[in-house]
């Protein structure tokens, strides 16, 4: 199995044990007392293998830090028992210089030169060591959902030898029981029957529009209600007006040209009102749709990021979310797991997201549940 870190600044992680060993530690290790259970390093590889595609599937608008830690992930991978609890406090983790050095898998510029010079690399992870843990503590919910589809148990967490109250200058992973790392992971309700599938949550975006909406809670009362009242209010009203200034005019209509022109404005004026409001009413209506194309990140290869709006419960009002979901295709499982992603049920499905296989998007068709987070097959 594998050993578990504690340090009094820290909170306590679970063992796998119930009868843990304390052994008591010097104060330049990571912590006051060591709590040590076994230590499995072809469970902490695959774990960190895992990790290294749930961090790949993120879509971040800071790319490095994010390829720091995946840095740091295939590290592991390679040497887990460097993160060994019971190893000396200057042989625990990795020092900058390595993680930095091995940056040449992104082809970041300069790297090569940080693998040799220490203080410069130090500089570097003292700079971007916070904005991974502020990544990892949105993203959590992600990497739930996507060690848990794996099977894993043992759920991980960024760490230097400064968590500790030491110097920052050696970082790797804790690794705790799965109880107790499921922190605000959303309740969900009973598994129906019979299910095919199980999606997960890949990424949670950073947009800054989202973020400023999400901590108002999308509430629109005071200033920020009569803004957008008097925004989208006139838009809306100014569109029903035009539509039946069309309607008298196609009736009033001399020629067949002339009502044909004033039938292609109409629809012309219908579409963007459709654009404009659509995602608004399903979104309310449903509590999740499809983000309108100025929320999709540019040049990506699908538009399946998802608004979802959440409860919650501490202000009593709605969270919104910029999320995408993913599941593995039961039916092309054998063929390399293609992704099922989630789209618009077209004409046959109209009105509900469904997913939609990589490989198959046409046959392989299975609805869409952001609750439940199941799916059935549909054709």
């Amino acid at each position: 199995m594998f050993s578990i870190i504690d340090d009094s600044s820290a909170e306590m992680p679970l063992t796998l044990n119930a009868e843990a060993k304390v052994a008591e530690g010097n104060d330049n290790e990571q912590g006051a007392n060591r709590l040590e259970t076994g230590w499995d390093p072809k469970e902490i590889r695959e774990l960190a293998k895992r990790l290294d595609q749930i961090a790949a599937g993120w879509d971040e608008r800071r790319k490095r830090p994010v390829q720091i830690l995946r840095v740091l992930c295939k590290l592991t991978e390679r040497d887990p028992d460097r993160l060994q609890p019971g190893v000396d406090s200057e042989r625990w983790g990795f020092r900058a210089k390595e993680i930095l050095g091995e940056m040449t898998r992104f082809k970041v510029p300069g790297a090569e030169g940080w693998a040799t010079d220490q203080e410069r690399a130090k500089g570097r992870m003292h700079e971007h060591w916070p904005e991974i843990e502020a990544i990892w503590e949105r993203q959590l919910e992600t990497i739930e959902d996507g060690l848990s589809a794996a099977g894993i148990d043992v759920r991980p967490k960024p760490w230097s030898s400064g968590s500790a109250g030491g110097h920052a200058n050696r970082y790797g992973f804790r690794f705790d029981a799965k109880e107790g790392t499921q922190g605000r992971k959303p309740p969900r309700t009973s598994r129906p029957l019979p299910v095919d599938l199980d999606y997960r949550l890949q990424t949670i975006s950073d947009h800054w529009l989202i973020h400023w909406i999400s901590g108002r809670g999308l509430y629109l009362g005071g200033w920020a209600g009569k803004l957008y009242l008097f925004i989208f209010g006139p838009l809306l009203f100014g569109g029903l007006l035009l539509l039946w200034l069309f309607f008298v005019a196609m009736v009033h209509a001399p020629t067949s040209l002339d009502f044909l022109k004033i039938g292609a404005s109409w629809m012309t004026i219908i579409a963007v009102c459709y654009l404009i409001f659509g995602w608004q009413f399903r979104l309310v209506a449903n509590r999740i749709a499809l983000a309108p194309l100025l929320l999709q990140p540019f040049g990506a290869r699908y538009n399946d990021y998802l608004l979802e709006l959440r409860p919650d419960p501490e202000t009593e009002r709605n969270t919104l979310h910029l999320v995408r979901y993913v599941a593995n295709c039961p039916i092309c499982a054998e063929k390399g797991c293609d992704t099922v992603r989630i789209e618009s049920g077209r004409l046959e499905f109209f009105g509900r997201l469904v997913g939609r296989c990589n490989r198959s998007p046409n046959e392989h068709v299975f609805s869409f549940d952001h609750v439940t987070r199941h799916g059935r097959f549909l054709r």
